[in-house]
């Protein structure tokens, strides 16, 4: 009985073995009309696989799913969301009416304020050479940044729309760029049209710049965890509450957020940032009056990241209000949240 039992065991490997070569020959797909022979011990049979056998094995239940590649089972690919690519007028057309009650908002608020505080119908159309950042121009340069930081704010802020709707970085950077410059020549042209203005090139040439810099935050996410372009306000005293207008009581300046690096994104430095800024004083006529001279002062400092501090790394997760809340802190400097050294030109 003891030889017997080895006999069936020996028996039962030997099948196991051609069982599993065949497998292999199946999914290997290298049958062919070779034959293998096995070396059966103790007085087996010979026993012999061809290739109809492995074909056999090959389209058995057990292999079929393995073989058939209609039968495997593919996830399907996710939607590409809209991108730039064959970019064209419709594609803006179809953009801006995707966000148009934020585009009209902004005409509206726009028109109002060019009305109200920034004389608009005061003069026949007359162009103006501003400039720049001279001591004697009528605010030292703030105006230009206004500019600049205007279409910034616009292009970041129609853009990240567009991106809430389904549009990639690129193609939502583009559209947001185009319908901000359009506003920014809208406003340069009844610019025109005010005695305390003119139509300026260099105003102009700042709305490009600032809606350049946003397309370029915008189209890469390395930039934009590390660089904010914010302004900081106090009312002057002389206008009221005028953040765009009160010349005054702004200042503009770029942060280098820590949260950016990522061998500080762990680390308690990621709550703070590196500035530099500039603005100037005493330029306006109320300024003057009151006995104020002409200065221009540029800075240095350390601030506080309020965007990290109270809403953390951006995530898809975020709900509405940390969107608008980070949004917020990325374009507006809070007073009295930085520590700085001046000088003044």
């Amino acid at each position: 009985m003891g030889f017997a039992r080895v006999i069936v065991g020996l028996g039962l490997s030997a099948l196991l073995a051609q069982g599993v070569l065949a497998g292999e020959l199946a999914l290997g797909g290298e049958a062919n009309e070779s034959t293998v022979e096995f070396q059966q011990p103790l007085g087996i049979s010979d026993n012999k696989v061809t290739s109809s056998d492995v074909t056999h094995v090959a389209r058995s239940p057990a292999t079929e799913a393995v073989q058939d590649p209609q039968d495997v089972s593919v996830a399907p690919k996710a939607q590409p969301k809209l991108n730039s690519e064959s970019y064209s007028f419709k594609t803006t057309v179809d953009d801006v009416k995707v966000i148009k009650w934020e585009g009209l908002g902004a005409l509206v608020g726009i028109t109002a304020l060019g009305a109200k505080s920034w004389d608009w119908g005061g003069s026949s159309f007359h162009f103006n050479n501003e400039h720049w950042f001279s001591k004697n121009t009528g605010s030292g340069g703030a105006d230009k940044l206004g500019h600049a930081f205007t279409g910034y704010a616009l292009t970041n802020a129609f853009a990240e729309r567009l991106q809430a709707k389904g549009r990639s970085p690129e193609r939502a950077a583009l559209s947001a760029s185009l319908l901000s410059t359009a506003l920014m020549l809208y406003v340069e042209a009844f610019d025109g049209f005010s005695g305390d203005h003119g139509f300026s090139y260099e105003d102009v040439v700042m709305n490009s710049l600032g809606v350049g810099f946003a397309y370029l935050r915008q189209t890469n996410p390395r930039l934009k965890s590390l660089v904010d372009f914010r302004m900081e306000y106090k009312p002057s005293g002389y206008k009221g509450f005028k953040p765009l207008s009160d010349y005054e009581g702004q200042k503009y300046l770029f942060a280098l957020k820590l949260s950016g690096f990522k061998s500080l994104k762990q680390s308690p430095l990621r709550y703070f940032e590196l500035q530099a800024g500039y603005y100037s004083r005493g330029f306006s006529k109320e300024a003057r009056n009151d006995g104020q001279f002409r200065r221009q002062n540029g800075f240095v400092g350390i601030g506080v990241n309020l965007s990290q501090l109270f809403f953390g790394y951006p995530s898809e997760a975020d709900r509405y209000y940390e969107r608008t809340g980070r949004f917020i802190f990325e374009h507006v400097q809070v007073p009295y949240t930085a520590i700085r050294a001046e000088k003044k030109f």
